[in-house]
């Protein structure tokens, strides 16, 4: 808490954000942070296997929850945002082969949940990207 200031105080979960603002007269505030704030982007080789098994983990899930067959290429671009030491999520910027063996392009976000010491992974969202 700072005099004249503000003081964050807010907790950010996947798709839920908590944060208030409360003043406390005088110039002493408790102002909303936490859900204000963006998560942080971790920067990361996209040559990374651990990032290109998750592009995998998308298509895959994509393919299970359409009945389709993409054959998942590579990840050339992504953010990482770690959102606390027990979720981070993930937009992948990948390639795909469909059935007519066009090579397309497609943005998916991963979600990243550690839960007794095991990670889940969950599809958020898969969409064409325009080239």
């Amino acid at each position: 808490m700072t005099i004249g200031g503000s003081l964050g105080v807010g907790l950010h979960l996947p798709g839920i954000g908590i944060g208030g603002g409360i003043s406390i007269g005088g110039g002493f505030g408790l102002g909303s942070g936490g859900a204000d704030e963006p998560p942080k982007s971790v920067p990361v080789p996209t040559d990374d296997p651990s990032i290109q098994e998750l592009g995998k983990f998308a298509v895959e899930e994509f393919n299970i929850k359409y009945n389709d067959n993409l054959k998942f290429q590579s990840v050339y671009k992504y953010e990482k945002f770690v959102l606390d030491p027990y979720a981070t999520n993930y937009n992948l910027w990948l390639t795909a082969i469909d059935c007519l063996k066009r090579l397309l392009n497609f943005k998916a976000r991963v979600a990243e949940v550690k839960v007794d010491g095991t990670i889940q992974l969950t599809l958020e969202s898969f969409d064409p990207v325009d080239t």
